[in-house]
């Protein structure tokens, strides 16, 4: 829907849009980078073209879950086969809005991984998966049971990668911005992942790309990087995003 307070704020020829604080995200990598920040809020495009967004998720991941379903099958079965405890992890991550939602996951490490250190970021490479759970994370097969989250409303095909709380609170206060990338159903891949910004990489590179997906979305774009994603999970350089 419609919202008229939103507002491009455009700065060394990039765009970005904001909320209601004034501030600076500089981006690394390049002198130029300077995004000023004037106000935000939800992206400026027709209801349509959204309602057309759900229901390409909806119909799409109800398709591939059906298509998937004997893969994930024998997913389901090496990983209880391979170590003890639940097949499907669930874990609190921060959707739109900043509104929590259950995200579904293979499990790829064993319980108790971070039972003494607390929430890790995920590391190129982190010792905690299983044997199995490493090939799963390698070529992100352990997200496939998001296409659930899809159908629930709570994801999209195509968004800023959702993010635990305690993280989402640690980036913030590193890039005040950080919170902007809620303004749109998190994804099960994102303009961040096929431009090569993944797992511990550039958080600051990661929301410049989540917030040019934002100011510049379209249908189109979602379907060039559905098309791009199957390229980068062939690489199989992915860890956790």
């Amino acid at each position: 829907m419609r919202n008229n307070t939103t507002k491009i704020v455009r700065d060394s020829k990039r765009r970005v849009l904001s909320n209601h604080f004034s501030g600076t995200l500089v981006v690394e990598g390049a002198p130029s980078d300077k995004f000023r920040i004037d106000s935000l809020s939800y992206p400026d495009v027709k209801a349509m073209s959204l309602m057309a967004k759900r229901v390409s998720d909806f119909t799409w991941s109800l398709v591939l879950l059906i298509l998937l379903a004997i893969p994930m099958l024998i997913i389901a079965v090496l990983v209880k086969l391979t170590s003890p405890g639940p097949i499907i992890y669930k874990q609190t991550r921060i959707g739109r809005g900043g509104r929590e939602f259950e995200l579904y996951k293979f499990r790829s490490m064993s319980v108790d991984a971070e039972q003494k250190t607390g929430p890790v970021w995920a590391a190129k490479n982190d010792l905690r998966p299983t044997r199995v759970g490493h090939f799963l994370r390698r070529f992100s097969l352990d997200e496939l049971p998001q296409f659930i989250n899809v159908l629930r409303g709570e994801m999209s095909l195509v968004g800023p990668r959702p993010e635990r709380p305690h993280f989402v609170d640690k980036f913030t206060q590193e890039i005040p911005e950080y919170h902007l990338r809620h303004q749109m159903l998190p994804g099960l891949t994102g303009w961040a992942q096929v431009c090569g910004w993944r797992g511990d990489t550039s958080l600051r590179k990661r929301l410049e790309c989540d917030l040019d997906y934002i100011n510049a979305w379209s249908l189109k774009r979602d379907v060039y990087i559905c098309l791009m994603t199957p390229w980068e999970l062939l690489r199989g350089e992915s860890c956790d995003r």
